[in-house]
């Protein structure tokens, strides 16, 4: 999966306007998508009248989660850039290789710095991980469904209120906080928990509650299909001596491609929820 949109574009040989699909996100993890960009092809305007083609300087940014990979193409400054590398430290770390993503205007030098940290791989100390401004908003989520618990719905409904779907959820964040959990533990399934988290933030004034729905809409990355009934915990090598060597490695590689997942999908929910900010999604 990667993040497209749509523009109408003119083509600068006969002035022909037609509408076409830009790339904002490539994941170059898939070979496809990577043969694109080395190619030439990624964003690549074909008109449809003189058949005149171009690849145009639009700003984009090519990830590969596995490898611990995520460049900007800025062949111009692009404030929305600014935005969403914000938008990375608060809720994947300051240090996380999204945050910390190279901007290159240069298209020869960006496609050589793509292959060079494609090559290299994870590098320590950026992995995708909840910043201190995410953990904050993490336990000021759970702490205001304490001090202002919603009011439940009688035991005879046959379906939960608002109150107890995003009561129970913070409960789970509560117990298991930042490990992966199976989606069948969301109290309703999970396209029903981000319209709830909507609703709530459309009908919340309190800005600082505001903020909580947010983190809370976020955290819905922790819940995966296929986990299972045990949540796998993040809290790996806790320098416990040799003898737990082999455990926490076992532990390490059951836990990395979930968080893969996780890391991949709150990407994908940052870019939902700044559209839903916006207006442009419900």
């Amino acid at each position: 999966m990667s993040k497209r949109l749509e523009a109408t574009v003119e083509c600068r040989n006969c002035g022909h306007t037609q509408h076409m699909t830009l790339f904002r996100t490539l994941w170059v993890e898939y070979s496809e998508n990577m043969s694109l960009v080395l190619n030439d092809m990624v964003n690549e305007f074909c008109c449809e009248e003189c058949k005149y083609v171009e690849r145009l300087e639009f700003p984009f940014l090519c990830t590969n989660v596995k490898r611990g990979v995520a460049i900007w193409y800025e062949p111009y400054h692009d404030e929305q850039i600014d935005e969403d590398i914000r938008q990375y430290q608060k809720h994947m770390g300051a240090n996380s290789f999204y945050a910390k993503a190279p901007r290159i205007a240069d298209w020869e030098t960006f496609k050589a710095k793509l292959l060079e940290m494609n090559e290299a791989g994870p590098q320590p100390g950026q992995e995708t991980q909840p910043s201190a401004e995410s953990k904050s908003f993490f336990r000021g989520f759970i702490d205001s469904l304490k001090h202002g618990k919603p009011r439940l719905a009688e035991k005879t409904k046959a379906s939960p209120s608002v109150g107890e779907v995003i009561e129970t959820y913070g409960a789970l964040l509560e117990n298991y906080p930042f490990s992966i959990l199976d989606s069948s533990m969301l109290p309703v399934p999970k396209p029903q928990m981000k319209a709830i988290l909507k609703t709530a933030y459309r009908e919340t004034r309190g800005e600082q509650m505001r903020r909580h729905l947010e983190a809370g809409f976020m955290f819905l990355s922790m819940f995966q299909d296929g986990v299972g009934p045990m949540p796998i915990d993040g809290k790996l090598f806790k320098g416990c001596g040799k003898s737990n060597i082999h455990a926490e490695l076992a532990a390490f590689k059951k836990w990395m491609p979930w968080q893969e997942r996780s890391s991949v999908e709150m990407e994908c929910l940052l870019d939902e929820w700044n559209r839903f900010k916006k207006g442009g999604d419900s």
